[in-house]
């Protein structure tokens, strides 16, 4: 990553949320998208049944200074075993 690169990385700036339920089932498989992310914050929502993070990662799209950062959504892929695949998704 360029110098350049890293100095904007603050400008980075999402919301994802995950539910309880997968946190607990398969945490081991959503390493994949901790690994992508730098987490600043991170809130129990109660009325989702799940936990809200803000984070930044070089995935998101840069904000402008004064905006809210943008919510991105989780993709699971489950087979008959559980979960397969959680990728964030744009």
């Amino acid at each position: 990553m360029s110098t350049e690169n890293k100095s904007q990385l603050h400008k980075r700036i999402g919301r994802f949320r995950i539910s309880r339920n997968l946190l607990w089932r398969f945490p081991e498989k959503l390493r994949e998208i901790f690994d992508l992310v730098v987490v600043l914050e991170a809130q129990m929502k109660w009325e989702f049944d799940s936990v809200e993070y803000l984070a930044i990662s070089d995935f998101f799209e840069e904000v402008p200074d004064g905006v809210a950062a943008p919510e991105y959504q989780i993709s699971t892929v489950f087979d008959a075993n559980g979960l397969v695949k959680a990728n964030l998704v744009k």
